[in-house]
C-alpha cells in the first residue's frame, strides 16, 4: 500500500524534475529505505522512454554509488535501447558494476550492444568473463563465434557456442570433441530445421558420444522425424545402455512402425528391457491388441510379468480374465496384488461378464478371487451366481459372495437374500446378509422396499423382526419410515431396540420428532438414553425443519437429559438453530455447572447468529 500511495503521489506531480530523485539515488545504498527507488520508478512510467532512457544514461556516468547505479540498470534493461550500450559498456571494466551492466546488455537488442559485449570480453574483470561469455550465448550473437572458437576448451565458451547454433559454431563445436562440446551439440541441434537437425542427433548418437549425449540424441531423433528414427531407435534399443532411452522413445512415436518395432524387440532384451517395453506398448493408443502384453503375462521374470499385469488393468480384454484369476489365487504376493488390482480396474460390461461366466463355471481358489473381483467392481449380472453361492456349503465361498453380493444384489435378489437370512450361520452373517439387502433397496426402485415389509409382518420370531428392522433402517426409504416408527410402539424390548437403532442410521432428521416422543413416554432408562442419542445424531443432518421447530426439539431433549455429555451435544447444536428460544435455553444451562463452560459458548454463538 506504501508503495502505492508513493507511486501515484509521484505521478501526480508529474512536473517535479529527475534531478532531485537522481541525486537521491547517487547516494542510495541497499541498506537504506525503497522509497527513491519507488519515486525513481514513478518517473520512469511517467516519461517517454527515451527522455528516460537519456536521463538513466547520463546518470550511470556519474560518480553515484554502485547500488544506484544498479537501480538505473534495472530500468535500461527494460527501456533501453543501443543508445545505452555505450554508457552500460563502460561499466564492464569495474568489478563493482560489471554485473550490473551484463544483466541490462543482455536484454536489449542490437548490434551495437553485442558489440559492446564481444569488446569486453578481453578487458573485463577475470570473474566476470564467464557470465559475458553466457550473455553472448543468450543473445545467440552469431558475429561472437570466431571469438568463442578461439577459447579451446572453455566450458562457458562451448556452452555458448551451443546455443548460438550456427553452422560456423558447430563446427568449431566439431573440432572441439571433448564430452562438454558433444553436449554443446545436442543443444545446438535444437535449434535446427528438422532435417539438419536428423542428421546431428544421428552423429551424436554414435558410441563415441558421452552416454547422456547419446540419450538425448536418441529422443531428438524422435521429435525431429519419427519416421526415420525408427531404424536407429531400433538398434539403440540393442544396446544395453541405451535401451531404455530408445523403448521411451519409440513408445512416444506414433507409427505402427514404432509399434511393430517394440513387438519384434522386446523379446530379446534383458529383464528390465522387456518389462519398459511392454509398459510403452502399453501406453500407445494402438497397443491395446499387442500380444507382447499377453506373453509378457507368461514371461520367466517377476518385473515383467507385475509390467504386464499393470499394463493389461488399463485395457478391458476379457480373454485374461481366467488367467488372472488364477494367478491371483496362487502367485507370490506382489505378483497376487497386481493380478487382483487388474481384475479390479479392467474396464466394460464384457470383462464384468467374463467375470461372471468365470465364477458359474470354475472351481476352486480362482473362483474365489473371480467373487472377490466381482463385489469390488459391483459387477452387473452377478448377482444371481453369486446367491448360489451365498447358499453354498463352503464357508469361505459362501463369506465372499455375501460381501460382494453387497455391491452387486439387484431388486430381484431381495426375497431369495430375506431367505438366507433365515438361515444365517453366526451374528457377523447375518449382519453382512442385513446389509446386502439395504444396499440393494438403496439402488432399486421404491417399491422393492414392500418385500421387506410384508416379510416383517409375516415373521413371529423377534430376533428376524429385529434383523427386517435394521434392514428398512438402514435402507433409508422413505415407504419404511412408518413401519420402523411404528414398531417402537412393540411390546418387545428387542423389537423396540431394533427400531430405534434403524431410526438412528436414517438418512435425514425425519424420525427425530417421533424418536423425542418415544424417549418422552418410554419406561426403560436404557431406551430413552438410546432414543435421545438418536435424535441428536438425526439433528446434526442437514433438515428443511423451520429453525423453531428444531429449537422446541432440542428444548424437549434437554429436559429429558441426565448426562452431562448428552447436554453438551445439545448445547453444540443450539447455534444451528439461532432463535429467541436457543438462546433462553442455553442461558438456563449456565446454571448447571457441569456444562457451564460448553453454555456460555453457545450463548455466544447463538447471539452472534441473531445479529447477523
Amino acid at each position: 500500500m506504501r508503495r502505492i500511495v508513493v507511486l501515484l503521489a509521484a505521478q501526480v506531480c508529474f512536473g517535479q524534475e529527475w534531478d532531485p530523485v537522481l541525486s537521491r539515488l547517487a547516494q542510495y545504498e541497499t541498506k537504506q529505505g525503497r522509497e527513491v527507488l519507488i519515486e525513481l520508478e514513478a518517473q520512469v512510467r511517467a516519461r517517454p522512454k527515451a527522455e528516460a532512457e537519456e536521463r538513466l544514461i547520463a546518470f550511470l556516468g556519474t560518480r553515484a554509488t554502485a547500488a544506484g547505479k544498479a537501480a538505473a540498470c534495472r530500468h535500461l534493461s527494460v527501456i533501453g535501447s543501443e543508445a545505452a550500450a555505450p554508457a552500460l559498456g563502460a561499466l564492464l571494466a569495474s568489478e563493482d558494476t560489471v554485473e550490473m551492466a551484463r544483466y541490462a546488455l543482455e536484454r536489449i537488442p542490437g548490434e551495437r550492444v553485442s558489440a559492446v559485449l564481444r569488446n569486453a570480453i578481453g578487458k573485463a574483470p577475470a570473474k566476470a568473463r564467464v557470465g559475458l561469455i553466457n550473455t553472448l550465448g543468450v543473445r545467440r550473437d552469431a558475429k561472437a563465434v570466431p571469438l568463442l572458437a578461439k577459447m579451446e576448451g572453455d566450458a562457458a565458451a562451448i556452452a555458448a557456442l551451443g546455443r548460438i547454433g550456427t553452422t560456423e559454431a558447430i563446427a568449431a563445436l566439431r573440432r572441439e570433441k571433448s564430452p562438454a562440446a558433444m553436449n554443446a551439440l545436442l543443444t545446438a541441434a535444437e535449434r535446427q530445421p528438422p532435417g539438419a537437425a536428423f542428421a546431428l542427433y544421428r552423429e551424436l548418437t554414435m558410441p563415441a558420444a558421452p552416454l547422456t549425449t547419446r540419450v538425448g540424441a536418441l529422443h531428438g531423433l524422435a521429435a525431429s522425424d519419427p519416421d526415420r528414427a525408427i531404424a536407429p531407435l531400433t538398434e539403440a534399443m540393442k544396446d544395453k545402455e541405451t535401451q531404455g532411452a530408445a523403448i521411451a522413445a519409440l513408445g512416444r512415436i506414433d507409427r505402427g512402425a514404432a509399434l511393430a518395432a517394440l513387438e519384434s524387440g522386446w523379446k530379446g532384451l534383458p529383464p528390465a528391457g522387456r518389462a519398459q517395453a511392454i509398459a510403452a506398448i502399453s501406453r500407445r493408443r494402438d497397443g491395446r491388441e499387442s500380444r507382447a502384453i499377453r506373453e509378457g503375462l507368461g514371461d520367466a521374470a517377476l518385473e515383467v510379468r507385475l509390467s504386464a499385469l499393470e499394463a493389461v488393468s488399463w485395457w478391458g480384454e476379457p480373454t485374461v480374465v481366467m488367467r488372472l484369476a488364477r494367478v491371483a489365487a496362487s502367485a507370490e504376493e506382489a505378483e497376487k496384488a497386481a493380478a487382483r488390482a487388474a481384475l479390479e480396474r479392467m474396464p466394460g460390461p464384457a470383462v464384468d461378464n467374463a467375470i461372471v461366466k468365470g465364477i458359474d463355471e470354475n472351481e476352486g481358489p480362482a473362483r474365489l478371487e473371480l467373487i472377490r473381483a466381482a463385489g469390488v467392481r459391483g459387477a452387473p449380472g452377478a448377482g444371481e451366481v453369486l446367491l448360489r453361492i451365498a447358499g453354498g456349503s463352503d464357508r469361505a465361498l459362501r463369506r465372499e459372495a455375501i460381501r460382494a453380493l453387497r455391491e452387486c444384489a439387484e431388486a430381484k435378489q431381495i426375497a431369495p437374500v430375506l431367505e438366507l437370512l433365515k438361515a444365517a450361520q453366526g451374528e457377523a452373517e447375518r449382519r453382512e446378509l442385513e446389509r446386502v439387502v439395504s444396499a440393494a433397496l438403496r439402488r432399486s426402485p421404491a417399491a422393492s422396499v414392500s418385500i421387506v415389509v410384508l416379510a416383517y409382518r409375516a415373521a413371529e420370531e423377534p430376533a428376524r423382526r429385529a434383523s427386517l428392522l435394521a434392514i428398512l433402517g438402514q435402507s433409508g426409504q422413505a415407504e419404511a419410515l412408518p413401519l420402523v416408527e411404528e414398531a417402537l410402539a412393540d411390546p418387545s424390548p428387542e423389537i423396540v431396540r431394533a427400531a430405534i437403532l434403524g431410526l438412528t442410521e436414517w438418512p435425514d432428521a425425519s424420525p427425530a420428532a417421533k424418536l423425542l416422543a418415544f424417549a418422552g413416554r418410554t419406561q426403560s432408562g436404557a431406551q430413552q438414553i438410546l432414543a435421545l442419542r438418536a435424535v441428536l445424531r438425526l439433528m446434526e443432518l442437514p433438515n428443511s425443519r423451520p429453525a423453531a421447530e428444531s429449537e422446541g426439539l432440542l428444548a424437549g431433549a434437554m429436559r429429558l437429559a441426565k448426562q452431562p455429555e448428552e447436554k453438551k451435544a445439545i448445547l453444540s447444536l443450539l447455534p444451528r438453530y439461532a432463535t429467541p428460544g436457543a438462546l433462553t435455553l442455553a442461558e438456563e444451562a449456565s446454571a448447571d455447572e457441569a456444562v457451564a463452560q460448553e453454555a456460555k459458548i453457545a450463548v455466544e454463538r447463538v447471539r452472534r447468529a441473531l445479529l447477523q
